[in-house]
């Protein structure tokens, strides 16, 4: 809302594999500012993430950065595990 000075979403983390995600993984969220990423924040997400699964949305709020000026949002989860489609692990608004 930029009358209010941020921006603020939702995101499900949830598992489209085929198997289960048995170690925990950091939801990370930045912000693209004349071509700088500026650091929103970083979210943990607790294992396990069972197959076909997704979780309750987390509330990502950005009020570091006046929202008039952001170019571009970056949303990814990262975990150290083998991944066979890693480009669904992020998201570009």
């Amino acid at each position: 809302d930029c009358d209010l000075d941020k921006i603020w979403f939702w995101v499900h983390v949830g598992n489209e594999g085929a198997i289960d995600l048995d170690v925990d993984a950091t939801l990370t969220v930045v912000a693209i500012v004349d071509d700088k990423l500026v650091d929103v924040g970083e979210y943990p997400i607790e294992a396990p993430i069972e197959k076909g699964e997704y979780r309750e949305a987390l509330e990502i709020i950005i009020d570091q950065v006046d929202p008039s000026v952001i170019d571009e949002i970056i949303v990814e989860i990262k975990a150290d595990h083998d991944d066979c489609k890693p480009e669904n692990n992020m998201l570009i608004w």
